[in-house]
């Protein structure tokens, strides 16, 4: 076994610690599975590119390694040229993006708004959280199956242009009410909040849904229970007064 300095400074093997020791024998390989299918496709493919495998460094900690190699010879001899590279710090990365990628997922089904991300330039689903999902009566998977513009329409065409148009000159939009009648016919009183974001190189459309239809119903209740109140007190042959009841100022303030 032959190595250069770079080796020594990674492993902290000196060119004494292993020069003419066989490689099965050093104790770098920290899998002698791995290390046997190392051989296996060297063997079968003449070369190994990429290969991820562990080894154990001097001060016994084991590293993710990338690992090249291709038979050469020197002197006559046939050898293996390997080269590698520590990839600690891409699987460290990683690990912790997959982490974050999951506590997201979790926060992103959890949350009780409808949440979905749409290719608008494909008409297609990127992925939806589980509230929307239940909203249109559906699984996860059999809404990505559908297209966007197959789960309903905005009951007024004028603030879905109003909506869009906002959307192209801010990139964003807050809290626009609208109204909605999803692919079975309910009608929804919806806020929306949609923000322009790219993902893999696509323009793609974010937005979070929150179902008002309860807070519109009890607004409209309340106008009602207003108006009867008002024409009562107009109309009535008695002498009505509404007054405060610590002060007896009137309550509008007048």
């Amino acid at each position: 076994m032959r190595v250069n300095e770079q080796f020594s400074r990674v492993t902290g093997y000196s060119a004494e610690d292993v020069v003419g020791i066989p490689a099965s024998e050093s104790g770098l390989w920290a899998d002698l599975n791995e290390r046997a299918e190392f051989l296996r496709r060297l063997e079968r493919d003449g070369s190994v590119r990429n290969f991820e495998q562990s080894f154990r460094l001097k001060d016994g900690s084991v590293v993710p390694f990338l690992l090249s190699s291709v038979p050469i010879e020197v002197d006559g001899e046939r050898c293996i040229l390997t080269t590698s590279r520590d990839i600690h710090d891409i699987k460290e990365s990683q690990r912790k993006l997959s982490e974050s990628e999951a506590t997201l997922r979790q926060i992103f089904d959890a949350s009780i708004d409808w949440i979905q991300v749409v290719d608008p330039a494909a008409d297609r689903f990127v992925t939806v959280n589980e509230a929307f999902a239940r909203a249109v009566g559906l699984t996860k998977e059999q809404v990505l199956a559908l297209r966007p513009s197959q789960m309903g329409k905005w009951d007024d065409a004028s603030k879905l242009q109003n909506f869009l148009e906002q959307l192209r000159t801010n990139g964003s939009v807050r809290n626009f009410e609208a109204s909605h009648t999803g692919p079975a016919g309910r009608h929804r009183d919806i806020l929306v909040s949609s923000t322009v974001v790219t993902l893999n190189s696509k323009t793609n459309l974010l937005s979070f849904v929150r179902d008002i239809s309860d807070i519109k119903e009890t607004e409209r209740r309340l106008r009602e229970s207003e108006e009867k109140f008002r024409q009562i007190f107009e109309k009535s042959a008695d002498i009505v007064v509404v007054s405060n009841i610590d002060t007896g100022d009137d309550p509008r303030g007048q």
